[in-house]
């Protein structure tokens, strides 16, 4: 009994082991192909966000008396984790019609980057699956235009280097965090030209695949994990 536990644990360590280092990989992949985007080392044009931004909004607030069990998807700010947007207890709202609600619906590229609240400065890119969403006041929707790849623009937002360091930055020294939208538009980002921009998403996509299966085997053996401690200490037999 123990030894099958040992070995179920062994294997759910590893798997959230190989998580992480896939997690590291991105950043290392990152870097290396967009460079250091402080020093900026290859050269790159930097130029004001905004500049890149067809469109930026954050969502209304209001939105409590429209949550239901079915509907859209709404997107809060804690479900905007740092290059990933979680599905873990998804919101849904019956959104009203008119301009306003219009206003804060996700179109699929969107980058969502979180505003106010605690956890300032998550970003993610809005998939396929994401597209009809709203947002939630704390979460901002930032729309590319072309010249600026939406996996770009999120890898540099989540990068310690990057985006991070200019929200620290914004943050310093105000009593109340929150990051408003003048403050976006004005971050300086470096411009790799369009096929650097295309392969680093390309990579970023096929390392994402990758670390979704490595997530889906770690969720199973997780599962497995703690079906056979509750058959241990039920009596039951582990085979």
């Amino acid at each position: 009994m123990a030894d099958i536990l040992d070995k179920a644990d062994t294997i759910r360590r590893k798997r959230k082991e190989a998580i992480a280092l896939a997690e590291e990989l991105l950043r290392s992949v990152f870097l290396e192909m967009f460079g250091d985007p402080v020093t900026n080392p290859k050269g790159w044009p930097v130029e004001p966000l905004g500049r890149y931004l067809g469109f930026v909004t954050s969502g209304s607030r209001g939105w409590a008396e429209h949550y239901a069990d079915r509907g859209d998807r709404f997107i809060r700010s804690l479900d905007v984790q740092m290059d990933a947007i979680s599905d873990k207890d998804a919101a849904f709202v019956v959104a009203p019609h008119g301009a306003e609600a219009e206003r804060t619906r996700v179109q699929e590229n969107d980058v969502l980057l979180t505003i106010t609240g605690s956890k300032i400065g998550r970003a993610a890119r809005a998939t396929q699956g994401h597209a009809g969403a709203f947002v939630s006041q704390h979460v901002a929707i930032l729309r590319v235009l072309p010249g600026l790849d939406a996996d770009v623009l999120t890898a540099f937002l989540v990068n310690d280097r990057g985006g991070q360091a200019l929200i620290a930055r914004s943050q310093y020294g105000q009593t109340k965090p929150g990051l408003n939208l003048s403050q976006l538009r004005a971050f300086p980002i470096p411009i790799p030209p369009g096929h650097v921009q295309q392969r680093i998403r390309g990579v970023r996509n096929r390392l994402r695949l990758a670390q979704e299966r490595l997530e889906l085997g770690f969720q199973a053996s997780e599962d497995l994990f703690v079906s056979l401690v509750q058959r241990a200490f039920s009596g039951g037999a582990v085979s």
